[in-house]
């Protein structure tokens, strides 16, 4: 049975930029983000889970990586590690798109209090992983899969 993986863009694995370095509203990726999404995709079933794009779309999740990474475009290997995500629908709540009956875990930066309520509910808070700091990446990375398969580099 595959795990899916509800991953977080905004807070997770991109921040706002700092208004005072770059001009506009733009994002900035989170060191390793990029390295922990490919990881990733390899050994789950990840989703997208983040108001972005609610409605089950990714261009605008797209659009936020090639500002973040300063790029015209998104290159090939790129542009596939962002259509092998799925998308997610939902209205008020994130826990509305995570199927709850399935071996999942979702990372988050800061879960709505109706989503925290429902997985407590169900006993699967322990589920949601909240990342605070961009070296959390580590932390995930260490509770989802043992040390010896983690990329060298990190």
């Amino acid at each position: 049975m595959v795990v899916k993986l509800y991953l977080g863009v905004e807070g997770v694995l991109l921040h706002r930029a700092n208004r005072l370095k770059r001009k506009g509203r733009g994002f900035e990726a989170m060191p390793h983000a990029l390295e922990f999404l490919s990881w990733a995709h390899l050994r789950f079933e990840c989703y997208w889970l983040t108001s972005l794009d609610r409605g089950g779309g990714n261009n605008r999740i797209k659009r936020a990586f090639r500002i973040a990474l300063n790029l015209p475009s998104l290159p090939g290997e790129l542009e596939f590690l962002f259509e092998v995500v799925n998308p997610t629908v939902w209205d008020m709540t994130k826990v509305e798109a995570i199927d709850l009956d399935s071996d999942f875990f979702w990372i988050e930066n800061d879960p709505d209090q109706e989503s925290l309520t429902v997985l407590r509910r169900r006993g699967l808070e322990h589920r949601l992983m909240i990342c605070r700091e961009p070296n959390d990446f580590w932390k995930f990375a260490c509770l989802l899969e043992p040390l010896s398969d983690l990329p060298e580099e990190w």
